[in-house]
Order: C-alpha cells, then sequence, then structure tokens
C-alpha cells in the first residue's frame, strides 16, 4: 500500500509548473521515499535477525543495523537543516520589513546610513540562505560549482562588510580617543602660564584638528556613491596630507635649529608644500583688448556688445563663431528683456537681494544676464560672470576698473578662490553672475560657496543665478526667505517678437543666413521677404530664439531630432508638469501666465509638436495634451491636424461619411513623412504601397497631407480642420500633382477629402477647380 504522503506530493508535482517548487517537492519526495525504503529495510533486517540462529549472521545483521541508523539519523539531520532554513527565511522576512519601516520615518541622515548598511547585510544572508537552499536540491555537478563559485563571492563580500564595520568602529574609538585628548590639551592650555608650553599645547591642537578632519573625511568618502563627489573628497585629504606634512616639518625645523644645512633644506621642502598647499584656484589669462562696454538705456532697441566677449562667456558661441572681433553682438530688447533688466538693476543691485532667473533654453536669459554684468560701471564694482557647464570647469570673464580678463575655476568648493578673483575686499562692491546651474552636487556646492560668501557682507556683495531648469526651483522650507531670494521669469518669444526684431536692417543681415526655410510659397504674393522668412522658419523654431537664429533650418532639425530620439518615457519627465527638474529641454517650452502666475506648458514649437505625435502615437499625445495650456495656439488651432496624423502613423483610421448617407470608410495605418518643396526618387523607398506626406508649409492653403499610393497611382489630398468654412484653392494640388509626375509618379486616380470633427454639424467649403491642359495641370 502506497504512503499517503508520497502520493500526496506526487499529486502535487503532477500540478505545479514552478521550478523551484518543483525541485522543492522533488527533494521532499526523496527524502520521504528514502525513509520508506530504510524503514521496510529496518523492518526486514530485525526479521531476519529474530529467526537467525548463527552467531557470526547476526553479528553482520547488527552492524548493517547500524549502518541504517546512521542513514536514518543523516536523513532526520537535513530535514533539521531545512526546517531551520525556512525558519530563519521568516525570521529574515520580519527584519526586512522593519528594517524597512525604520527607513522611511528616519529622518537622521546618519541613522539611515546604518539602516541601509542593515539592509546590506541582511541581503547578503538571504543571498546565501537562497543559495544553499538551491544547492541542497541541485542534482547536476556543473550546477554546483557555479552555485559553489557564487557562495565563495558572497563569503569574500560578507569578509568585506565585516572589515568595513571593523574600520567603522575603529574609526569611532579614535574619535573617542580624541575627544578626550582635546578636552585634556584644552584643559592644560586653560590654566597654562608659560607662553612657550602655550605655543606647543596650540600645536598640538592643530595637529589634532588636521586629524580629526582626515576621519571626519575618510569617514564620508566610505559612504559616498557620487563620483564627483569623491574626487571633491579625495583633492581635500590630498590638500590636508600636505597640511600635516607641513606641520611636521615645522615640528623638525624648531628641533633641528642648530644644524643650518638641515634647516635650509627642510626650509626648501617647507616652502614646496606652502605652495602646493596655497595654489591658485583659478587660472586668469592677460587682460583682453577690448574697452567697448554694453550700453543699455530704458528706449533702447538693441543692447550692443563686443561678440568677442562670447568666446570666453560660454553663451552665444554662434555668434562669437561667425563674427569677427571688429562686430558687435546684438540683443533685442523685447519686454522680457526690459523686465529682466529692471529686476537685476532694482531687487539685486539697489535691494541686494539674492537674485534667480529662470526660462525655457532660448529665450535669451543669458546673454541679457550678460551684457548687464559687462555694462556695470567697472570703477565702481568688481563683477565676475561664471559659466557652468556640463564637462568643462566654470569659465567667464572678470571685470574691475583695470579691465577684462577670461577666469576659469579649478574647484567648484575652494574657499581661496573668491579671494584670487579680487572678490573679497571690503572697499568696493563686488556683483557674480552664476549662469548655468542645473541640479548637481558640483553646481550646489558651488552656489553654496557664493552664497556664504554673499552672507559675510551683503552690503557690498551681489549674487545672481541664471537657469533654464524647468519650474520654479526648489528650496527647501524657509531658505528663500532667510537667503532674501527673489525670483524672476522669462517668457519664451512669440512670432511677432521675431517679427519686430527683424526689422532692424542690421540685426536682419545678421542672422538672414539663418532664416533659411524651404516653405516660401508664389502663393504668398505681396507678403515681405522677412515675415515669410520668419513665418516659416517659425514652423521649426517656434518660441526658441537659439532655434530661430543661431543655427539654420537643417541644423535645427538634426538637433530636435537628436533629442526626440533621447526620449523613451516621457511621462517619467512629466509626471510633475512644470515642476519636474527633468522636463526635456529643447521639445517643451513653459510660459508664466501674468495674472494667475502659474506655468503653462507646450511643445516648442509645431514641427516638434508633429515629429513627438508621430513618434509616441495617439495616446501619448492626449496624455501630453492634458498637461498643456489651453490657450496655446499649437493646441488650439493644430490640435485636431496633429491627433489626425498621429493616429493615422500608428494604427488603422474609421472615417464617417458625411455626403451622400451615412457610411464608413477605414483608412489604413502608413507611414507620415514630413517633406519639403522638392520631391525625388528617393521619397517613396520602401512605401510604394501608401504613405502619407505632410507639406511643412506655415500656412498651406490647399491641404495638409497626402496620401500617395505608388502601386496604383492613387493620390488622396486631405485637409484637416475645425473651421466651420473652409476655402479650396485648387492650384497648389496641380502643383504638386505636377511634381510627382517629373519624378516618375504615374496618377490615375485623385480625390479631395475634408477631414473635421464628428461635432462639426455645419462644415461647408467652397470648390475650386482643377482642369487638365494637355500633361499640364491648372
Amino acid at each position: 500500500m502506497q504512503d499517503p504522503y508520497i502520493k500526496y506530493l506526487m499529486e502535487e508535482l503532477g500540478k505545479c509548473n514552478d521550478e523551484r517548487k518543483i525541485a522543492k517537492l522533488n527533494l521532499e519526495l526523496k527524502t520521504a521515499l528514502d525513509k520508506l525504503a530504510l524503514r521496510e529495510e529496518r523492518l526486514r533486517l530485525e526479521g531476519v535477525m529474530d529467526t537467525c540462529q548463527n552467531p557470526e549472521r547476526k553479528e553482520e545483521l547488527k552492524a548493517a543495523l547500524d549502518k541504517l541508523a546512521l542513514k536514518e539519523e543523516l536523513i532526520r539531520h537535513e530535514e533539521n537543516i531545512r526546517e531551520e532554513r525556512m525558519r530563519a527565511e521568516q525570521r529574515m522576512k520580519k527584519e526586512r520589513l522593519r528594517l524597512e519601516r525604520k527607513m522611511d520615518t528616519c529622518q537622521n541622515p546618519e541613522r539611515k546610513e546604518e539602516l541601509k548598511a542593515a539592509l546590506d547585510k541582511l541581503a547578503l544572508r538571504e543571498e546565501r540562505l537562497r543559495l544553499e537552499g538551491v544547492m541542497d536540491t541541485c542534482q547536476n555537478p556543473e550546477r554546483k560549482e557555479v552555485l559553489k563559485a557564487a557562495l565563495d563571492k558572497l563569503a569574500l563580500r560578507e569578509e568585506l562588510i565585516r572589515h568595513e564595520e571593523n574600520i567603522r568602529a575603529e574609526r569611532m574609538r579614535a574619535e573617542q580617543r580624541m575627544k578626550k585628548e582635546r578636552l585634556r590639551l584644552e584643559g592644560k592650555m586653560d590654566t597654562c602660564q608659560n607662553p612657550e608650553r602655550k605655543e606647543e599645547l596650540k600645536a598640538a591642537l592643530d595637529k589634532l584638528a588636521l586629524r580629526e578632519e582626515r576621519l571626519r573625511l575618510e569617514g564620508v568618502m566610505d559612504t559616498c556613491q557620487n563620483p564627483e563627489r569623491k574626487e571633491v573628497l579625495k583633492a581635500a585629504l590630498d590638500k590636508l596630507t600636505l597640511r600635516e606634512e607641513r606641520l611636521r616639518l615645522e615640528g623638525v625645523m624648531v628641533d633641528t635649529c642648530h644644524n643650518p644645512e638641515r634647516m635650509e633644506e627642510l626650509k626648501c621642502r617647507w616652502k614646496q608644500f606652502e605652495r602646493q598647499i596655497y595654489r591658485t584656484p583659478i587660472q586668469l589669462s592677460s587682460f583682453l583688448a577690448i574697452r567697448k562696454i554694453p550700453e543699455y538705456r530704458n528706449n533702447s532697441e538693441f543692447i550692443r556688445f563686443p561678440a568677442q566677449y562670447l568666446k570666453f562667456a560660454g553663451v552665444g558661441e554662434h555668434l562669437a563663431e561667425k563674427e569677427n572681433d571688429s562686430m558687435d553682438a546684438m540683443v533685442y530688447c523685447r519686454q522680457a528683456v526690459q523686465e529682466q533688466m529692471k529686476f537685476m538693476q532694482e531687487a539685486v543691485i539697489k535691494r541686494g537681494c539674492f537674485g534667480w532667473v529662470n526660462g525655457s533654453p532660448g529665450t535669451g536669459k543669458s546673454l541679457t544676464a550678460l551684457a548687464f554684468c559687462l555694462g556695470l560701471n567697472s570703477s565702481a564694482w568688481n563683477v565676475c560672470w561664471l559659466h557652468l557647464s556640463r564637462f568643462n570647469s566654470p569659465e567667464g570673464l572678470l571685470r574691475n576698473e583695470q579691465g577684462v580678463r577670461a577666469v576659469k575655476l579649478l574647484s567648484y568648493s575652494d574657499q581661496d578662490m573668491l579671494s584670487c578673483l579680487g572678490l573679497t575686499e571690503s572697499n568696493r562692491p563686488a556683483l557674480i553672475i552664476l549662469d548655468g546651474y542645473r541640479k548637481s552636487e558640483r553646481c550646489e556646492s558651488l552656489v553654496e560657496l557664493l552664497s556664504d560668501w554673499r552672507n559675510q557682507d551683503k552690503s557690498m556683495r551681489r549674487l545672481l543665478v541664471v537657469t533654464s531648469m524647468s519650474g520654479n526651483i526648489k528650496i527647501q522650507g524657509g531658505e528663500d526667505t532667510r537667503l532674501e531670494m527673489e525670483f524672476f521669469f522669462v517668457n519664451p518669444w512669440t512670432e511677432q517678437e521675431y517679427l519686430s526684431a527683424v526689422k532692424c536692417n542690421e540685426f536682419y543681415e545678421l542672422v538672414k543666413e539663418n532664416l533659411d526655410s524651404e516653405m516660401v510659397l508664389e502663393s504668398h504674393g505681396n507678403q515681405s521677404d522677412r515675415r515669410i522668412r520668419i513665418q516659416s522658419k517659425y514652423f521649426y523654431a517656434g518660441k526658441s530664439s537659439r532655434c530661430m537664429f543661431a543655427w539654420n533650418t537643417s541644423e535645427v532639425i538634426k538637433r530636435l531630432r537628436r533629442v526626440l530620439t533621447a526620449v523613451q518615457n516621457f511621462e517619467s519627465h512629466m509626471s510633475s508638469g512644470t515642476q519636474s527638474p527633468n522636463l526635456i529641454d529643447g521639445l517643451f517650452s513653459v510660459r508664466r501666465d501674468a495674472v494667475s502666475q502659474s506655468d503653462c506648458l507646450t511643445f516648442v514649437s509645431e514641427y516638434v509638436a508633429f515629429e513627438f505625435a508621430i513618434r509616441m502615437g495617439p495616446d501619448r499625445l492626449r496624455k501630453c495634451a492634458a498637461l498643456f495650456e489651453p490657450n496655446d495656439p499649437i493646441m488650439q488651432g493644430k490640435f485636431f491636424e496633429i491627433l489626425f496624423f498621429a493616429t493615422i502613423a500608428a494604427q488603422d483610421l474609421q472615417i464617417f461619411w458625411r455626403v451622400g448617407g451615412n457610411g464608413t470608410e477605414i483608412w489604413p495605418k502608413g507611414v507620415v513623412k514630413i517633406v519639403s518643396n522638392d520631391l525625388d526618387q528617393t521619397f517613396f523607398d520602401g512605401n510604394e504601397n501608401g504613405l502619407w506626406a505632410k507639406p511643412f508649409n506655415f500656412n498651406h492653403p490647399a491641404y495638409d497631407g497626402v496620401f500617395l499610393n505608388k502601386t496604383d497611382g492613387s493620390v488622396r489630398f486631405v485637409q484637416v480642420t475645425i473651421a466651420k468654412e473652409h476655402s479650396l484653392n485648387l492650384a497648389p494640388c496641380a502643383k504638386f500633382l505636377e511634381k510627382l509626375t517629373n519624378i516618375g509618379f504615374c496618377v490615375r486616380n485623385v480625390e479631395f477629402y475634408f477631414v473635421v470633427p464628428k461635432a462639426l454639424e455645419r462644415f461647408k467649403t467652397m470648390v475650386g477647380k482643377l482642369v487638365r491642359n494637355g500633361t499640364k495641370f491648372q
């Protein structure tokens, strides 16, 4: 009769799909079968022994029973180990939950580090338990070797953690000893009347302070995970080593002062260490041969200053590259520039506030701040412009009554660099503008250093930070009030501001070569060349003046596509709306409402909106639109059109007929290409059975898209609109058909459609005429 437990295990094995559980059940089944076999063998041997009369045979049976008892004991031992392992797993689960709860509620950083270390140790114990369990059930010799190697590796990690714990414990004991030593020395110092002995005690305290600082830095370095922060700590430890060596040499010099030769040798070494310790933490160029400074008045149309400044300031590099030394850079004084100038003069210079200028990339805030910095009266002010780069050290310009010099910082947190820059003089006011701030430990270290510098003499020192970080700067509770911070937001450019700027002939000639979009159509008639160039480039550049004026159209497209390609999960970037510090620069723009002071988010340009929609699909586009400003022209006037192309690029689209009944038709999904006025033979590569061409004209009079099927020669012109009335100009359609025939497309069937929202009941159109004249369309 089969054992019930064995029967149960076999049934469970038949139902189970989990590999780990199957291995466990197999082990239990093997153990149960072994125990059953041992019981049966014991009964057999005991039965034989009862009937056996031969003493020698009885001895053999007794030995066999003893051997059997050992096997049974081994099986019981293995079962006890497995049970103990299960209990250990339960205890570790409870311990993990307890530690994680404590971690969630803990506010003390040091205690948090201790809890994190405890969780790491627990993870290693859990991993060891798991590997040992797998090893017990493993039958494959090769797999067993792999598991053994993993356990050996785990043992090394556990040994490393024990070693680190011993180091921390030793460090804590050393801290206690140093505290006692400090108290002892300070007590002696208080009661000492002998000046020479006092000097000795002071030197001993200095050495003790260095040992305490080394212990502190080593402790911070052990727990630090940030590579940049580790480099800063390593530099601090190196500097500390030099100071310790200098103190040692000073002591030796005192002890060996009777030996002149030894004294000279020690003096030379002491001077070397002195130079290393107090090496200049900055690099300064000679004075630049630039004497002209920016000039700005309330009624100025442009701020002009030498383009040479831009080579050293780290901003406006596009202007610095193409302009010669005699040319001026020009900043158009739109309303936002005038307001920023007023903020810097009133809030920062006059009232002494800690100023922050924030805005989307391409608003001109950095050039405006640079013009303000260089325009201050150098006979009264020392000014320093510092630009932060992601990959290079901070660099910029230093200007005082002697002239202008290029400057480069070699550290983000060296206390001596400000005195080296001459910004700690008490008799002259000083202004520092920090441009390009972003959320990083290095930037925060520098801001903290500059903030401390300002706080030491608020009457004479001014500080301004310029940043493109999206949304409001996050400040810990009460810090903005305590540090007297004031914030100014720079709104992005509008199309009308671009048009106003290019009215100036000098400025227009400066930027004309980059207003090179291919959207100019003959049908625009009497519109001025400047207006057409701005409106056509606006399709790409949108609200970014950098995209509008700094780069030509092909460069703008290349840069925007690079950012679009890098976007994998835009929801994670935009989950906090305009407050997200990770909002993708270059794709989105933020405008601050003058009345509500709320931040309104939108695409930077119509081109970005179309490309984003086609790449991301209609569902993501709708999620994105929910975060956007509802009155934005792109969302208000173009959203339905953008949604149409996003949908047709991602899935089949069901169309409902308005004319001739209420029938429906399915338009299959297809590739959507944003195309120029020129078509070539490669346009259809791989898409002969159907693709959508989307003209990128800023105000196309005839169609928003064309579906082309080269296989059957069909052409479908589509106008996507939310207007109640729409005219139909067929002349551009004829020109497009002519271009198709020129590249070998055989036109057999032409259709015209208006796509409108389902809710639009009274849509109507005035139909034009299309006449064939030989092989020409008119």
